[in-house]
């Protein structure tokens, strides 16, 4: 996001917040405040773009000075705050949120530590299909990354989360769960997300466990924040596999239980 938009955003965010509230005292107009929701939400959508092709990494080389991470799972910001000890302020202002149309979010294999199937997102054939999720900026200097202010473990995020390579690990029969694809472009910046390993031999899937579907909510929580959206509106996730023959679901969460959800180490 540019400074311009930056600055509208901090200054129409605390209307938003005592909108929301009926404080009149700051809000006179909430129509110019929904205008600029709408303006705020087009300049995203036109923002966003799409690669024709896209390119699949299994390491870190060569990946650019300034990249966003998109995060459509476990990865929140309450995550990364208790995961790497990093400040919930300088994480906020350096993601945003992105809804992904024509992406659906599917859930594969399993993970005991998740105690169950673990999610990745895919393009769909249906323009209705969408995905919430958030997208923190990364810079690269050498081989250091920062977030903001803050120097982040960007590669020990990849071997943890995504790329590890461990083939004693019979859950992904010798290969990574994950690895990074470049899935489109966000202010003209190349923007990755952690995906399913496509030469990951699949595993009949589980049905998610609570705990991550729980940790989903919270990123989605994070969305709805930065998209100035109700944040006591329940959560329904729909349940979709990479096996098409499974048939879909769906899982309703309380809002309460997504805010009260505490984060695992």
């Amino acid at each position: 996001m540019n400074n311009i938009w930056h600055q509208k955003y901090r200054k129409y965010k605390t209307k938003y917040l005592a909108f929301t509230s009926n404080d009149t005292s700051i809000v006179t107009d909430p129509s110019c405040l929904i205008k600029f929701i709408d303006d705020y939400k087009t300049y995203k959508a036109r923002h966003y773009n799409i690669p024709e092709q896209f390119d699949y990494r299994v390491n870190l080389t060569g990946l650019p000075d300034r990249f966003y991470l998109l995060s459509y799972g476990s990865n929140s910001i309450p995550r990364f705050v208790k995961k790497y000890s990093m400040d919930p302020v300088n994480l906020s202002k350096y993601s945003v949120g992105l809804e992904l149309k024509g992406w659906t979010r599917y859930f594969f294999s399993h993970n005991p530590r998740w105690g169950g199937s673990i999610g990745s997102i895919k393009r769909s054939s249906s323009s209705e299909d969408t995905v919430q999720a958030i997208a923190y900026e990364i810079k690269k200097t050498n081989s250091q990354y920062t977030i903001g202010s803050e120097s982040f473990a960007f590669d020990n995020l990849a071997q943890q989360e995504g790329m590890r390579l461990d083939p004693t690990d019979e859950m992904i029969n010798g290969l990574g769960p994950y690895i990074l694809q470049l899935i489109g472009l966000y202010d003209e910046t190349p923007m990755y997300a952690f995906v399913r390993n496509p030469r990951l031999v699949e595993l009949t899937p589980l049905p998610p466990g609570r705990m991550y579907l729980l940790a989903i909510g919270v990123l989605i929580r994070n969305y709805r924040e930065k998209m100035f959206e109700r944040l006591d509106l329940d959560y329904t996730l729909t349940i979709r596999y990479l096996d098409d023959s499974v048939p879909t679901s769906s899982v309703k969460l309380g809002w309460r239980d997504v805010d009260q959800f505490v984060q695992p180490p």
